[in-house]
C-alpha cells in the first residue's frame, strides 16, 4: 500500500535522533529507505516498515511503525537504542524518548578468523555467524522460534572508526523483524568481530 509507505515515511522524516558522547551531540540521518517492510495479522498489522538513523557506520536507533489497527488507521511505534552511547529522539509531536542508558554491547564471535579482505568474502562470513544462531520471542504466554531472513538487511562501514564492515540481520515470524542481529568486522583493537 503506497499510501501506508507514505505515511510512514512522513512519521520516520518528523523523527529527530541525536547521539551523544560525553559533551558532543551529533544528530543522526534517516537512512533513506525502511529497512524492512512487513505485516503481522495474527496482531492485527496490516502493514508495517522498520526505519534507522545512523551517524557514519551503525545505525544508532530504529523504530517500527505499524498498523495499531487496521479499521481505525492507527499507527503504533516501538523504538530502540542500537548504539554504545546515549540516544535520544523526538518524535514528530508525539513527545521526546531519551532512555537512561545504553544496552547495547558489542560481544565477541566466538573460534572466528580475521575477516576476509573482499565485501563479498565478509558478507559470506557474516552469514555463516548468523545461521549459527537462533532466537525465539514469547508471546501471550506461547514461545516460538524465530526464523533469520535469508538477505542482510542493512550494510554499513565507518573506516575512519575502525569498522570495516557491519552488516544487520533479522529475525522474523512470518515478515515481522522481532530481534535484530549485528555482526561487524573491527580492525585489530578498535572493536569486536
Amino acid at each position: 500500500n503506497h499510501r501506508h509507505l507514505a505515511e510512514m515515511r512522513s512519521l520516520a522524516e518528523t523523527t529527530k535522533v541525536t547521539a551523544a558522547d560525553g559533551e558532543k551531540s551529533k544528530e543522526a540521518r534517516l537512512i533513506d529507505k525502511p529497512l524492512f517492510r512487513f505485516s503481522d495479522p495474527s496482531r492485527l498489522h496490516s502493514d508495517g516498515s522498520t526505519w534507522a538513523w545512523a551517524i557514519p557506520g551503525r545505525p544508532v536507533m530504529m523504530t517500527e511503525f505499524r498498523t495499531a489497527d487496521r479499521t481505525k488507521g492507527v499507527w503504533g511505534h516501538d523504538l530502540v537504542s542500537t548504539s554504545d552511547v546515549r540516544v535520544a529522539a523526538d518524535v514528530g509531536g508525539h513527545g521526546r524518548w531519551a532512555p537512561r542508558g545504553a544496552d547495547f554491547k558489542l560481544m565477541p564471535v566466538p573460534e572466528s578468523r580475521g575477516p576476509p579482505a573482499t565485501e563479498a568474502g565478509r558478507l559470506r562470513q557474516m552469514k555463516q555467524f548468523a545461521r549459527r544462531l537462533s532466537a525465539s520471542r514469547v508471546w501471550q504466554g506461547q514461545t516460538s522460534e524465530l526464523r533469520l531472513l535469508p538477505t542482510e538487511n542493512h550494510r554499513y562501514s565507518d573506516p575512519d572508526s575502525g569498522l570495516i564492515d557491519g552488516a544487520a540481520f533479522a529475525f522474523a515470524v512470518g515478515s515481522n523483524p522481532e530481534a535484530i542481529l549485528f555482526v561487524e568486522a573491527h580492525k585489530a583493537g578498535t572493536g569486536e568481530l
